[in-house]
């Protein structure tokens, strides 16, 4: 008898709260993209998405058809001189490795479809995960999957996570609000001001678009340590964190004359 209670505790399926997190935020991204691609099939043959992603599939190619990783001249786009790209080389190692596997098993022109579908949903997964653990550090298990819910049906906020869009405004995107949500947690932990400062730096090593919030977020962050009753050694350990990962970032993407040329979007000595 009891041999057969213990099979059937085995074999019952676990309730919502034992599932891990991770998984219901894997559920949740598969079950948008089913959607997307259900009421769109052909969203990435009929289009490239905009410049921005069609550039960056671009410059992941030349990169990977023996390109320097240094030299950012785009001779494809013709004219009597290359064009040479202003991004960040960052974005490109990610989807170069994950072109690079699927073109083992795959044809180039497939290879490059399936990336464009997976990259965005692999970088909104991230978001997702992180936005619903920070969100289960605040308020619990409940507010967890509530925020993995609002999450992923907020079309508008994860326009930039939508499959075709490898540029990199949604790993800007990551960067920058986990960024803020861990710099708000450093007052009651902080130890998440070191993470702060690093999200906050990649997302700015990636792309300016999200200097102004992040220059006033660690501004707000320190006038708040100045307070009575607080500390700086939060925000102090964000900013420590936030120039280093731009220093690291600055040297394995420029070198030499470069690190003078003050570009849109990537790094300089500036």
């Amino acid at each position: 008898m009891a041999a057969v209670c213990h099979q059937e505790r085995i074999a019952m399926p676990a309730a919502p709260g034992q599932v891990p997190l991770v998984a219901w935020c894997v559920l949740a991204v598969a079950l948008l993209a089913a959607l997307v691609f259900a009421f769109d099939p052909q969203r990435l043959l009929t289009s490239l998405g905009d410049t921005d992603d069609a550039t960056r599939m671009l410059q992941v190619r030349t990169l990977l058809d023996g390109a320097s990783w240094y030299d950012m001249r785009l001779p494809r786009y013709g004219g009597a001189e290359p064009l040479v790209s202003h991004w960040s080389r960052l974005i490109d190692a990610p989807i170069a490795v994950l072109l690079y596997g699927f073109e083992l098993v795959l044809p180039r022109d497939q290879a490059e479809l399936a990336v464009r579908a997976v990259w965005p949903l692999l970088v909104l997964l991230a978001f997702v995960y992180l936005m619903a653990r920070e969100t289960q550090l605040r308020g619990g298990r409940r507010a967890a999957l509530l925020a993995i819910a609002l999450t992923v049906t907020c079309l508008l906020g994860i326009t930039q996570f939508m499959p075709g869009r490898v540029d990199h405004h949604n790993a800007m995107i990551v960067c920058a609000v986990i960024g803020i949500l861990r710099l708000a947690r450093s007052f009651d932990d902080e130890a998440a001001g070191w993470s702060a400062g690093i999200f906050l730096g990649l997302g700015t090593a990636i792309g300016y678009e999200a200097l102004a919030l992040t220059t006033a977020s660690l501004s707000a962050a320190v006038l708040f340590g100045l307070a009575p009753g607080r500390s700086l050694l939060a925000p102090s350990r964000a900013a420590v964190t936030f120039a280093a990962t731009l220093s690291v970032a600055l040297s394995i993407t420029e070198t030499g004359d470069a690190l003078l040329v003050n570009a849109c979007d990537a790094l300089s000595l500036n």
